[in-house]
């Protein structure tokens, strides 16, 4: 089986999608019924765990300044001819909107950002959805996400003709801890992810500036990378006078973030909305973990111990109440319950064999 994969994740950002991608192809890779052909019109950063006797890298330079989605819907049928594959797999909820007869067309699905909480997106990506992502659905064969909570958001919102299959993220060990260039604080709460709307980042600010009140020695550490509709986040951060400290680091590297997880008085997540959440999977076995109440976290957790939850929804008062009273309870660190469902193996297996049979 040959399958044409768009890799414009694998871009070197290493958000939550290209982590989630680059493993997945890591796993394909080792996958013996299985040759992987990764396109895209900007530069493939890929890791050297790959197995590339098995991969095929192609970058489209000449199209290099076209946006990428309109790059990827309308090269993507012709590159899967010239190079004599069977299937095309949209890595980013993206397919191209006229089907090949002599193709087929798997789509992963991340989130429903568009038709849930599309006030957090860029009108740009935004309008991306609204266009592609109906037709995309309509013109798989196969279709993935990558929770049971997408699966059931998508089956609300779609109907049972989508019949998607869960493709778990798998766990990936970080590497040995390395401290950031930047001073770190000696007692800091960490959150972890892109700076954007969705991120919820402005109410934990103001849920740190209660609790800064009574733990003006406890620090609020941010790292992630800037996006778009971040400007009052960054208002938030400039208009902060204490007691405590807001600290932003950007552009980290896996130790780096790895020494973060480990150093931290408790990693918390905040989102109001995500389809996954890979930094949870990232921060067990190395911290206690707070995340907000939502139905992906809670489904996460379900594989784990010792994680504790908080409704950011609530009065800031409240939340920052009980925040003090989490930190200083919480003596134990989240971890892995012994038998999980979070596997890149077991989730690349499952993408071939449902390839196999459809």
């Amino acid at each position: 089986m040959k399958i044409l994969v768009d890799a414009r994740p694998i871009n070197g950002a290493m958000n939550g999608i290209g982590r989630y991608v680059l493993n997945l192809i890591i796993a394909l890779s080792y996958n013996d019924e299985v040759e992987i052909v990764l396109v895209s019109n900007k530069k493939i950063v890929l890791s050297p765990e790959l197995d590339f006797s098995r991969v095929q890298i192609i970058v489209d330079k000449k199209y290099s300044k076209v946006p990428g989605t309109i790059w990827w819907v309308s090269r993507a049928n012709t590159l899967a001819k010239e190079n004599n594959v069977n299937w095309v797999l949209g890595t980013q909820h993206i397919l191209p909107p006229r089907k090949s007869d002599s193709l087929k067309y798997g789509v992963i699905v991340h989130d429903l950002v568009h038709r849930y909480f599309p006030w957090t997106m860029s009108k740009y990506n935004y309008l991306v959805s609204k266009i592609f992502f109906y037709i995309s659905l309509r013109n798989a064969d196969k279709v993935f996400t990558v929770s049971n909570t997408t699966k059931i958001n998508l089956l609300d919102v779609y109907g049972e003709s989508v019949n998607p299959t869960t493709l778990y993220p798998g766990i990936t060990k970080l590497p040995m801890a390395s401290k950031p260039k930047e001073d770190v604080p000696e007692k800091f709460i960490f959150a972890l992810g892109s700076f954007e709307k969705r991120k919820n980042l402005e109410k934990l600010i103001d849920v740190y500036t209660e609790y800064s009140l009574s733990n003006p020695d406890v620090h609020l550490v941010l790292a992630g990378s800037m996006s778009w509709g971040n400007n009052e986040l960054l208002c938030r951060i400039e208009k902060f006078s204490g007691p405590g400290k807001i600290v932003i680091f950007r552009n980290l590297n896996d130790a780096q973030i790895s020494y973060l997880f480990e150093s931290c008085s408790v990693f918390v997540f905040p989102s109001i909305y995500e389809g996954f959440g890979l930094p949870i999977l990232e921060a067990a076995g190395r911290c206690k973990i707070i995340l907000n109440t939502i139905p992906i976290f809670k489904e996460i957790a379900d594989q784990m111990t010792n994680v504790s939850f908080l409704d950011f929804s609530k009065d800031k008062h409240e939340v920052a109440e009980s925040l003090n009273l989490y930190i200083k309870q919480l003596d134990t660190k989240s971890d892995f319950k012994e038998s999980i469902k979070f596997s890149w193996k077991k989730s690349a297996d499952i993408l071939v064999d449902s390839l196999k049979i459809t």
